[in-house]
C-alpha cells in the first residue's frame, strides 16, 4: 500500500470514527414543570462475550489493535473529521485538497489543506489555511457534501439539528491551494 493509499485510508477512518463519536443526540424532555423528565436506569446484566448473531440482539465482538498502527498515532485526538475534497493542479504541481475539523475545547475550527503529490517522493502539504468564520460563530457541522470537478471543489457542509428541527447550510468553494471561500449557501 503506498502512503498516499494508507494517508487516504486514515483519513476515512477518521471521518468514520468522528461521525460516530459525534452522532447527535436528542434534547432532554422536558415534564410539565419544566423540569427534565427522569431518565430510566439501563438494566444491568452480568457481562458475558458478546454474541455473534445477524438477529439484532447482540453485536459481534471485534478484538482491538494490540498495536496502533503508526499513521493513526500522528492524528491529533482534536481532529474529528477529515474530508478529501478533489484533485488539484497548478503548474508542475498536482495533489489533493481536504477539510479537517477540529474541536478545541467548545470551539470547532475548520481548516482547509492542500497535499502535494509528486511523481515521486512522499506527499506534502503545502498550503493550510483556517476558515475563521466558524470559530468566530461556533459552527458545529453535521454532515459534509463535496460536488468535485477536474481543479476546484464546492464543500457543502450542513449545522447539526437546532432545537427548534433547522439546520443552516454553507459552502465553502476549494480551488488552487491557497484560495477558498466560505459561507452560508444560496439557493
Amino acid at each position: 500500500m503506498t502512503r498516499t493509499s494508507t494517508l487516504l485510508a486514515a483519513a476515512s477512518l477518521a471521518v468514520l470514527s468522528a461521525t460516530m463519536a459525534f452522532a447527535q443526540t436528542s434534547p432532554v424532555p422536558n415534564n410539565a414543570q419544566g423540569e427534565p423528565a427522569p431518565v430510566a436506569e439501563p438494566k444491568k446484566t452480568p457481562d458475558k462475550p458478546a454474541e455473534d448473531s445477524t438477529s439484532g440482539d447482540a453485536l459481534p465482538k471485534i478484538e482491538s489493535l494490540d498495536t496502533i498502527p503508526p499513521v493513526l498515532e500522528v492524528i491529533d485526538p482534536t481532529v474529528f473529521a477529515v474530508r478529501v475534497v478533489g484533485p488539484w493542479s497548478e503548474g508542475d504541481l498536482q495533489g489533493f485538497s481536504r477539510v479537517v475539523l477540529v474541536a478545541e475545547g467548545d470551539t470547532p475550527k475548520l481548516y482547509v489543506q492542500w497535499v502535494e503529490q509528486p511523481s515521486e517522493g512522499e506527499p506534502n502539504i503545502i498550503a493550510t489555511i483556517e476558515i475563521a468564520q466558524v470559530a468566530e460563530e461556533k459552527l458545529v457541522f453535521g454532515d459534509i457534501r463535496v460536488e468535485a470537478s477536474q481543479n476546484d471543489a464546492s464543500v457543502f457542509l450542513d449545522t447539526r439539528v437546532d432545537v427548534q428541527g433547522f439546520r443552516e447550510t454553507y459552502v465553502l468553494n476549494v480551488g488552487a491551494p491557497g484560495r477558498a471561500q466560505f459561507g452560508p449557501a444560496t439557493n
